[in-house]
C-alpha cells in the first residue's frame, strides 16, 4: 500500500487527488507511485492538462463570478 503526505496540503487548502497514468487499463500488473520500476502510461498526459486547464477555468470564472478579479 502506497501512501504520501498529501493530505495535510488538503488541511489547510482546498485541494483533489488525481492518479492520472498510474498504470494501462489492460495490464493486471500495477506498481506503487514510489516504485523504483514504476513507468507512467504517458497516453494519459493530455488527460492530465485538460484536467488542469479547466480546473483553472473554472477557477477564474468563479473569482470572476465573486468579483476577485
Amino acid at each position: 500500500m502506497g501512501g504520501d503526505s498529501f493530505a495535510w496540503y488538503l488541511e489547510k487548502v482546498p485541494g483533489a487527488y488525481a492518479r492520472l497514468g498510474v498504470h494501462a487499463p489492460s495490464s493486471e500488473h500495477r506498481l506503487d507511485l514510489h516504485s523504483g520500476s514504476f513507468d507512467v502510461d504517458e497516453r494519459c498526459i493530455g488527460y492530465g492538462v485538460q484536467l488542469l486547464v479547466l480546473t483553472a477555468l473554472k477557477a477564474l470564472e468563479r473569482l470572476a463570478v465573486d468579483g476577485h478579479l
